[in-house]
């Protein structure tokens, strides 16, 4: 289902947020 799919995709990020915790939030949180 979508809400499965959305999840599997978080769960991707944040396992590689781990690792590259402030390279994620950055692109998550774009320039105002």
């Amino acid at each position: 289902t979508e809400t499965e799919y959305v999840s599997e995709i978080l769960t991707r990020i944040r396992r590689f947020a781990q690792h590259h915790s402030c390279h994620v939030w950055f692109v998550a949180h774009p320039r105002q």
